[in-house]
């Protein structure tokens, strides 16, 4: 850390040319930028790890799934939704899929390898599929909207309201499954 303190926190240094003609410009060693960046990089992906990881599990990944979903129970009855979807734990990791929701057979899919093991990303990734489930049963759009093709992605209004909902709920269900001893901090 010190390290990044003195390259970005000290002024640099001007000096002044000794007279009007052109000086030539020191530029420095692109081994000497690339280390700075290397550096750099692992910090950040260092504290990175530290904010988002931070969490052990204490059980296997299928009922650290489950316990996400059952805690989402008030939500789904709330919602008017009369029951759970099933769940599914695959272990393949796929390219573009953290977890897909199929509202055929109301269940959800989550890939755990496209995680990383990072506890807080499939606790997202389950709440994100929950959502889907709800939207299922009350939005009359959901199906068509399911249609990434013609309707996308990022901007869908599916899709932007599971991510809403799981920003909303992730922090309260870290926090349920650590009182009840599914996960810890550490």
């Amino acid at each position: 850390m010190d390290l990044i303190i003195y390259l970005f926190d000290s002024e640099p240094e001007i000096k002044k040319p000794k007279s009007q003609a052109i000086q030539p410009v020191n530029i420095p060693p692109t081994n000497f930028v690339i280390g700075t960046i290397t550096i750099i990089t692992n910090t950040l992906s260092g504290i990175k790890k530290a904010v988002f990881n931070r969490y052990k599990l204490n059980t296997s990944n299928v009922q650290f799934c489950r316990e996400v979903m059952k805690w989402t129970g008030p939500i789904l009855r709330e919602a008017g939704v009369r029951y759970f979807p099933t769940i599914t734990v695959r272990y393949n990791k796929t390219k573009s899929k953290m977890g897909a929701y199929i509202p055929s057979t109301n269940s959800i899919v989550i890939y755990l390898k496209g995680h990383n093991g990072d506890l807080s990303e499939i606790c997202s990734t389950v709440l994100h599929e929950v959502k889907h489930h709800i939207q299922s049963k009350k939005d009359p759009e959901f199906r068509k909207l399911m249609n990434y093709n013609k309707y996308g992605y990022v901007n869908n209004r599916i899709e932007v309201e599971a991510r809403d909902f799981e920003k909303k709920h992730f922090q309260a269900c870290l926090d349920y499954l650590c009182e009840k001893g599914i996960i810890s901090k550490y």
